[in-house]
């Protein structure tokens, strides 16, 4: 799931996606609801959050929740621009999670 510019509301749905990615400069907004953001990182890239632009980039991360599942032995990394989310939850069963940047949560599993 990309998102390049304007907004996206999740609406307090839960979303599943390989990865979420928004490293762009254009103006970009966020809101992630309620919702479970799992994120699989089936594509087999590595980078299952990236955004590593934040440049015009407003997340509000409500009281949602990313949940990381994977078996493979691929890291998954977390780049998560040093901005501010809500709950993470690392659930991998294989390989390593990576959080790149300093970023703020209120609940970490």
């Amino acid at each position: 799931m990309e998102l390049k510019e304007g907004t996206f509301d999740a609406n307090n749905k839960n979303i599943t996606c390989s990865n979420f990615i928004s490293q762009y400069p254009n103006v970009r907004i966020l809101n992630m609801g309620s919702g479970t953001w799992t994120l699989t990182g089936d594509d087999g890239m590595g980078s299952v959050w990236d955004c590593i632009t934040t440049t015009n980039l407003t997340i509000n991360c409500n009281t949602s929740t990313i949940k990381l599942t994977n078996g493979t032995t691929v890291a998954k990394t977390f780049h998560g621009g040093g901005k501010i989310y809500n709950n993470f939850w690392n659930a991998v069963t294989s390989g390593v999670c990576i959080i790149d940047e300093s970023n703020t949560f209120n609940d970490f599993k």
